[in-house]
């Protein structure tokens, strides 16, 4: 009867906020049987939880109406089971409708945590189906936290925030992975990265569609080539162009799942602020030096300019470029050298913390205050000769057999000079490309390529995003389109 006799006025609009016994909701599912699942779902979020009981068809005429029977569940009751003292009774096939009808004692029902949390013991609501959509529909550049917090903000609040908001940003983030496991070719990683080798491309400057994944080795090892063919063109636009030697960047990051991820990135000199343009990465399952030089020289075979130009690159001391670079200079981040002595005074070296501080304090001052070759030969043979380095000659032969014959050739003031690097006397480092290493993992919460589950391919959606930093000529103008991601110089 009341199928039969409703009108748009008894049509609720909203799930019911914990209803009590003897309340009937009636709703309309819409036109479309093939959404009628999700309205139901959304429909049912009453703040209550519920054990199904079972689906029974009741044939009233020439009418079939579905019943779906429900019990309140309590935290004494065993799971699945459910308390029959307070019930839910939901009805639909007719004309699209939809009822909720509660009986029983809605006192029996307490507010407890979710079965399986182990931690969290405020009480479990669960959330309405379209939570996770508000959580899809944000930006995939911002952070889980970030997301939770938004959705909360902009939420008009009420008796239905716990249901139209999420739990917290571990809901977020499981959503985000859920979706991420449904957007997967396979549950084979190297298997969906073949796959969409076929189909990830990007247009260089002159037009044409290249592939992003260069070259992808399987055996004996991993090796995979990554490179962004406008941004490749904006180097060789660069190269061609500048007066003063470019510098490159290269850099690997160790904690990229079980990867390793190596960016060759470039200092825009045309932009304002010498922006760090990422160009080319690496992917790579072990740490093979040949590795990374097949890499580079790919590159410099590729852009003509690189073999050339003068070009610096800077790296840390685990790498040999030299020959790879014809006129270029290859000079080492400040940093890793100062990290490399500590590292060798703490493991080798057998120094109080004080000695320590104390010997790695002397080599800045070596690094910092010597402009030229003959003064710091000067400074050298006075430090060498105090009572400190005396007291260690192990660390003087470390400092003249290993350190400072690779520190003169490649990161000493002087030659930072010669290489028409700017501020010399403040050093080289590679902070802007594990900047631009930091920016690419970032994306690790990217729907769209998290099809992926190898990690490093994540930075196609970061390239693709900086790839309109690319310099276009036209005309005879220089003309700079917008940055829609960047990451400046340290």
């Amino acid at each position: 009867m009341l199928l039969q006799s409703t009108d748009g006025d008894s049509i609720a609009q909203a799930p019911p906020v914990l209803p009590k016994e003897g309340e009937v909701y009636l709703f309309d599912l819409g036109p479309d049987n093939a959404s009628w699942e999700q309205m139901k779902k959304k429909y049912r979020c009453d703040q209550y939880r519920w054990v199904t009981k079972g689906v029974y068809t009741i044939k009233f005429e020439v009418y079939e109406v579905k019943k779906r029977s429900n019990a309140i569940d309590i935290e004494q009751s065993p799971q699945g089971g459910g308390d029959m003292q307070f019930r839910r009774w939901e009805y639909w096939g007719f004309s699209g409708l939809f009822i909720l009808h509660y009986t029983g004692d809605h006192t029996v029902f307490s507010g407890f945590a979710h079965r399986n949390s182990r931690k969290i013991s405020r009480p479990f609501i669960r959330s309405a189906l379209y939570v996770k959509e508000k959580i899809n529909a944000e930006n995939l550049m911002k952070p889980c936290r970030q997301v939770y917090q938004d959705i909360i903000n902009s939420d008009e609040g009420g008796p239905r925030h716990s249901v139209y908001t999420p739990r917290d940003y571990k809901q977020v983030r499981n959503a985000r992975d859920e979706t991420k496991r449904e957007l997967r070719l396979s549950h084979d990683a190297l298997y969906n990265a073949y796959q969409l080798s076929f189909q990830l491309k990007l247009t260089n400057r002159k037009g044409e569609s290249k592939d992003f994944i260069e070259h992808f080795l399987l055996h004996p090892r991993i090796v995979v080539q990554l490179w962004a063919h406008p941004l490749l063109g904006s180097l060789e636009f660069l190269l061609n162009i500048c007066s003063k030697p470019v510098v490159l960047h290269y850099d690997t990051v160790f904690n990229v799942g079980d990867y390793y991820l190596s960016t060759l990135t470039f200092n825009n000199s045309l932009f304002v602020g010498e922006p760090i343009i990422p160009c080319a990465y690496l992917v790579h399952s072990r740490r093979y030096h040949s590795d990374h030089k097949a890499f580079l020289s790919d590159i410099v075979d590729n852009v003509p300019g690189l073999k050339t130009k003068e070009v610096n690159i800077i790296t840390d001391r685990e790498f040999k470029f030299a020959d790879v670079f014809p006129v270029g200079n290859h000079l080492f981040c400040w940093n890793h050298i100062q990290n490399d002595v500590h590292w060798y005074l703490k493991n080798h070296a057998k120094c109080t913390a004080e000695e320590l501080n104390q010997f790695v304090n002397a080599f800045q001052q070596l690094m910092h205050n010597q402009v030229t070759e003959a003064e710091f030969e000067v400074e050298w043979n006075k430090l060498k000769n105090t009572d400190l380095f005396m007291s260690k000659p192990t660390i003087i032969h470390y400092f003249e057999n290993s350190l400072i014959p690779m520190f003169k050739l490649h990161a000493a003031i002087w030659i930072l000079k010669s290489a028409g690097i700017s501020n010399p006397n403040e050093g080289v480092t590679n902070n802007c490309s594990e900047s631009i290493n930091a920016a690419a993992m970032e994306t690790s919460t990217i729907r769209c390529h998290s099809c992926i589950s190898i990690p490093p391919f994540r930075v196609l959606l970061y390239t693709v995003k900086l790839k309109d930093l690319c310099i276009s000529v036209d005309a005879g103008k220089l003309r700079k389109s917008i940055i829609i991601a960047s990451v400046t110089r340290h």
